[in-house]
């Protein structure tokens, strides 16, 4: 499927260096985002509101970013010569392969994990390592199943941005035809199917498809991302801010108050301003190259050092976690610290587990 661009499409040929630098820093920091939202936190004093802004606001906003750069630089693509087949091949290298690779390993490292602690209980270790490599769990760990993340849970969002490139053609296609206002007015669909008692949308296997197999919030970011590629929009200064107060108030709703009793699912409608509001507060000045380039493996391998620091904490008797950020702190470094040395001493291996990245 061949599409070219009508002529009234303007594609600029580069993205300014301040527009690049921003991405990067807004990229590590949201990679930094994933890491905490995937930690618990106290459940009381300033540990349990710096949990409810983690898993509300900023934890949740992280993906969506990640989606929208993914669709803003494929769609800068759109105007070369087999521009789709060739994305396709580059994308077997920076996803298929990175997708593999660490399926199989966190399969490993959890069949060796649970026999570990099935050995300590008394228990045969052969016995649990096997369960742990049977086909079911290869399948699990592979992400055959569409309806559910695969074993290894942030892999979800790889799956789904592979979906999103060999669908790119008719992203691209169908919102070139709506722009910006038909954007703006589907995203109450998305609102709808994100929010859980919207009794449609009970069925697991309907809302696991359109959440982990092919996440209609994600695509809904894949296309804005695009759009804005194809036609740039500038923002004025009071609308950034405008956001960013915004953005403030779903904050201190959030850590105030539970959520539960809202019609409708309110992180979904404060992501785009607290997306836009992060946009305005970061940076473009240059952060060191070796530490924002991280964003990906930080998001890879964060998982692995949740389970060591979790197993750690337990054995020096919850110390770890008494401090508030304490985890995220060290499950940061750690992965932080693992990149940069799988790129330091190995080079080619850094290559082939991060994508080229």
């Amino acid at each position: 499927m061949k599409i070219l661009p009508p002529s009234s499409v303007w594609i600029p040929e580069n993205v300014s260096r301040e527009t690049s630098q921003k991405i990067r820093n807004c990229g590590f920091l949201c990679s930094l985002f994933v890491v905490a939202h995937h930690l618990s936190w106290p459940s009381e004093g300033v540990g349990l509101f710096a949990g409810r802004a983690v898993h509300l606001v900023l934890g949740p906003v992280a993906v969506p970013f990640f989606f929208a750069v993914s669709g803003f630089f494929l769609a800068g693509h759109f105007r070369e010569s087999c521009w789709w087949k060739s994305e396709i091949r580059k994308r077997l290298v920076s996803l298929l392969i990175p997708y593999l690779v660490w399926a199989v390993l966190f399969l490993l490292f959890q069949a060796v994990w649970d026999g570990f602690h099935a050995w300590t209980r008394g228990e045969p270790f052969s016995d649990s390592l096997f369960r742990g490599l049977c086909p079911s769990q290869w399948l699990y760990a592979l992400g055959v199943d569409f309806t559910r993340r695969p074993q290894l849970g942030v892999l979800w969002y790889v799956r789904c941005l592979m979906c999103f490139v060999v669908l790119s053609p008719c992203v691209f296609w169908f919102i070139q035809r709506i722009r910006l206002p038909g954007l703006i007015f589907a995203f109450p669909i998305v609102l709808a199917y994100a929010t859980v008692k919207n009794p449609i949308f009970l069925e697991r296997n309907s809302t696991g498809f359109f959440i982990y197999g092919v996440s209609l919030e994600g695509l809904w970011y894949f296309s804005l991302g695009s759009l804005l590629r194809f036609r740039p929009v500038q923002i004025s200064p009071a609308a950034h801010w405008i956001a960013f107060l915004v953005a403030s108030i779903f904050l201190s709703i959030f850590c105030l108050d539970r959520v539960s009793h809202w019609p409708f699912d309110p992180i979904v409608v404060s992501t785009p301003f607290v997306l836009l509001g992060l946009w305005t507060c970061t940076p473009s000045t240059a952060w060191p190259f070796a530490l924002v380039s991280c964003a990906f493996p930080i998001y890879l391998l964060h998982t692995f050092f949740n389970y060591i620091v979790a197993w750690t904490s337990v054995r020096l008797g919850g110390f770890i976690s008494m401090v508030p950020g304490f985890p995220f702190v060290l499950v940061a470094a750690c992965s932080i610290c693992a990149a940069l040395s799988i790129r330091r001493f190995a080079p080619r291996l850094g290559k082939v587990l991060f994508g080229g990245r």
